[in-house]
């Protein structure tokens, strides 16, 4: 039997798997950063709203030490560093190897947009 206290968490979890589905239609955004991921925030809070119908799906920062980091970790965005620091090592050969491993990610992940929120390296 249903109840008031019951039937909300039914439809939460409707709403819930809604989301989901609705999100997993949406264009997937990899926002580039560099900073203290301040513009990073903004995207992710456009996208939760609805306010842009899209979602962060990827942050490739390429400073490892960037604050970004930790607001894309706490709501569970998957990062990807490249680091220009190592990158400045690199041989020619290296870098190209490095910047193709950055494409395939982009790419493995089917990302539709990239944004350069900040981002310092091109």
């Amino acid at each position: 039997m249903m109840t008031a206290e019951n039937s909300g968490a039914l439809n939460e979890g409707v709403k819930s798997n809604l989301n989901e589905e609705r999100k997993s239609n949406l264009p997937k955004i990899a926002v580039f950063v560099s900073g203290s991921g301040t513009n990073l925030q903004a995207l992710i809070n456009a996208c939760d709203s609805g306010e842009l119908l899209a979602t962060v799906s990827l942050v490739v920062a390429d400073n490892p030490d960037c604050f970004a980091i930790k607001r894309a970790l706490e709501v569970e965005i998957p990062v990807y560093l490249h680091d220009k620091k190592n990158l400045r090592q690199m041989t020619d050969f290296e870098k190209t190897v490095a910047n193709k491993a950055l494409v395939d990610k982009l790419t493995e992940m089917g990302i539709d947009l990239v944004v350069l929120a900040g981002y310092l390296s091109i």
